[in-house]
């Protein structure tokens, strides 16, 4: 009726008051503490730290350097069967793309044995072309170059995280290791825009 359509419109109105009072006093002490959470860096090349704000991942990989898997028999590998691929259009951190859950295989040219290639990344589980980072110790924690540049544009480049990666850094967001870490410890997340929020998709936390 009238009176609730009334009685309603008002309540959103003092709501949405609330909400914009309480973001000035957010913003105001902001601005008189400094901001709490990283910064992207002010200018970098690509590549150099600041991969995430085009969102251009294939200019990201090339810029990093990262190489192209050998060419070799390959297979994606599912329930639905096998499909020979060229491992030659994937880069070292590079998704699966295709068939989800797809996992890529490749013939040992020496013994003609089939080896996976790839396996979930540690921050989306997504299959993806897995290394491990140079970094002594490294646990092989492989996370895929998509999560490595949405992820940490303005810290760390994607040819220092392929270096040392983000769990050999401390710095990792995926859910378990937020799980584990010292609350004390923590860096502020990172600023994201509005595409490159659109860019996460499914993966975001």
């Amino acid at each position: 009726n009238k009176a609730s359509s009334t009685g309603s419109a008002g309540s959103c109105r003092a709501t949405a008051a609330v909400v914009t009072a309480t973001a000035a006093v957010v913003t105001a002490t902001a601005a008189a503490v400094g901001s709490p959470q990283r910064q992207r860096a002010s200018s970098a090349a690509p590549g150099a730290g600041d991969d995430g704000d085009s969102m251009n991942l294939a200019a990201a990989v090339a810029a990093a350097g990262i190489p192209l898997l050998p060419a070799a028999m390959a297979v994606l590998r599912s329930g639905a069967g096998d499909v020979s691929v060229d491992p030659q259009q994937y880069h070292v951190g590079d998704k699966i793309p295709g068939r989800r859950g797809a996992k890529l295989f490749i013939q040992n040219a020496g013994t003609g044995d089939w080896e996976q290639r790839s396996k979930s990344c540690h921050d989306c589980q997504e299959q993806h072309i897995h290394y491990k980072c140079k970094e002594k110790g490294c646990k092989g924690a492989s996370v895929c170059n998509m999560c490595l540049v949405n992820r940490y544009h303005g810290l760390h480049s994607l040819a220092d995280l392929h270096t040392r990666c983000p769990v050999c850094r401390g710095e990792c967001t995926c859910r378990a290791c937020l799980r584990k870490a010292d609350p004390a410890q923590l860096l502020p997340p990172p600023i994201y825009d509005q595409q490159q929020r659109h860019g996460f998709g499914a993966s975001t936390l």
